[in-house]
């Protein structure tokens, strides 16, 4: 049966359409060269006039979505109830029948053939790569705390903490835009590639916050009244100060701490500049390789079939 199975497998990726300038090369169990076309038509926005179409509208809904959630939230406008429902439902309806009809096209690749077992097993193990996919998940977020609150008895409009949570996750919506936009993907994988230049950062400010926090401590804790009652609550102002933000909230009165935070400042600039300058060439790195991607597909125009035997001229002539 497996051995079945298996061979059933290997002749649907055979006869089936595939995305080859990806690795590992995707291909479509079911629904051949249309199923391709719908799935070019959501995925890449550049294939086509109708592609750059449906990527403005869907952009547009979204924006739409996230001014509906601001005004709604103005209590000068709450008589306008009513009307900022029907607008989150409109929303939520198209949201919905995009992640439904991602969820459909998504293609399968050879790994989820490789790890699975026969035509199903495939199809399940390729969506679950697509339900595990980040952009995937911001869409799931955006679309499932409406379904939650609307289950609820009060139809959400309780202040019960977990459905102003579910509330608050609405916003993550916006970040829908990047499933769309190839300009934020290519941002999100330059944070993703600098990782490390984060995690350096992130041991500089600890290292850094709480040095200065620290000398900022021991200048300012015996001045009257002083804000700066212990490390932990100068770590804030070493923060603003790190910065350069400076929020004016704290403030060394002593010469000591003025001097600390002077430090804090000119040095903290230096200490920042290296990771966000890696981040910066990685960006400029993956906007290169999209743009070459980009150029590819352009330039990339399948050779016309040449008969090969007789059969196949007298076919074409006729």
């Amino acid at each position: 049966a497996a051995a079945k199975a298996a061979a059933a497998l290997e002749l649907i990726k055979l006869n089936s359409p595939k995305v080859e300038d990806r690795s590992p090369v995707d291909f479509f169990l079911f629904g051949g060269n249309l199923r391709l076309k719908l799935w070019t038509l959501l995925d890449d926005p550049e294939s086509s006039v109708y592609a750059k179409g449906l990527l403005t509208f869907v952009a547009s809904i979204i924006v739409l979505s996230c001014l509906n959630i601001i005004l709604s939230s103005m209590p000068e406008l709450a008589e306008y109830e009513n009307a900022w429902n029907t607008i989150e439902t409109i929303c939520i309806a198209i949201f919905t029948i995009d992640y439904g009809c991602r969820w459909i096209l998504f293609p399968e690749s050879e790994d989820d053939a490789k790890n699975s077992f026969g035509v199903v097993g495939t199809f399940v193990s390729a969506r679950v790569r697509f339900m595990t996919n980040v952009f995937s998940m911001i869409d799931l977020l955006a679309i499932l705390p409406y379904y939650i609150t609307l289950s609820s008895p009060d139809g959400g409009r309780s202040s019960w903490a977990a459905v102003r949570v579910l509330r608050l996750i609405r916003v993550t919506r916006i970040f829908k835009l990047g499933s769309h936009s190839r300009i934020i993907q290519v941002v999100l994988e330059s944070i993703v590639a600098g990782s490390s230049a984060f995690g350096m950062l992130g041991i500089f400010l600890f290292a850094y916050l709480l040095v200065m926090g620290s000398l900022l401590f021991e200048c300012e804790k015996d001045e009257p009244g002083t804000v700066f009652t212990s490390i932990f609550e100068c770590f804030w102002a070493s923060m603003a100060t790190v910065t350069t933000v400076g929020y004016g909230d704290m403030t060394p009165v002593t010469t000591c701490g003025q001097i600390v935070c002077g430090a804090c400042a000119m040095t903290g600039v230096l200490g920042m500049t290296l990771p966000i300058s890696i981040i910066g060439a990685l960006y400029a790195d993956k906007s290169e390789e999209a743009l070459h991607g980009n150029e590819k597909k352009k330039e990339h125009v399948p050779e016309p079939k040449t008969p090969t035997n007789e059969i196949e001229m007298k076919t074409i002539s006729s």
